[in-house]
Parts: structure tokens; C-alpha cells; sequence
């Protein structure tokens, strides 16, 4: 289940920064300066729980947990543009 979280959490930076990164087939270009910080704030939070997930075994449950956390609540900062 931690390495789903981990590889699961690095698809969607991928995704992230795909889409902003011209010449990547996935490039839409930049995010509106409305959702510019949102888009930010989820790949910081991604990248954090890839980080944790990939750590060294034993992975600290608190840490994963906190991490899934902070993922779930920007989540939830996207249910306006959804």
C-alpha cells in the first residue's frame, strides 16, 4: 500500500508538471493565476508524500500520515473547479 501511495503521488507531479512544460505531449500550458498557487501547493504535497513513501523501511506511519493529510486537504481546495 505505501509504495501505491508513493507511485500514485508521483503520477500526479508528473502531471502537474507536464502540463505547465512546453514540448511535453501532456503541455497545456501555464495554470491561471486563480489556481497558480493551488497547482503549487498539490505538487509540494505530492512531492512530500512521494518522499515519505520512499523513504527507507520502516516508513514512519506518522509522517505517511501526515502526509496523506496535507494531499487530502488541498484536495480538497480543487472541489470549487471541479
Amino acid at each position: 500500500m505505501i509504495l501505491t501511495l508513493g507511485i500514485t503521488a508521483q503520477g500526479l507531479m508528473f502531471k502537474l508538471r507536464g502540463a505547465a512544460k512546453p514540448g511535453v505531449p501532456a503541455y497545456i500550458g501555464a495554470p491561471p493565476a486563480e489556481i497558480e498557487r493551488l497547482v503549487a501547493d498539490t505538487d509540494t504535497a505530492a512531492q512530500k508524500l512521494s518522499d515519505v513513501a520512499q523513504g527507507k523501511p520502516p516508513v514512519d506511519e506518522a509522517l505517511l500520515y501526515g502526509a496523506v493529510t496535507d494531499l487530502l486537504h488541498v484536495f480538497d481546495r480543487w472541489a470549487p473547479y471541479i
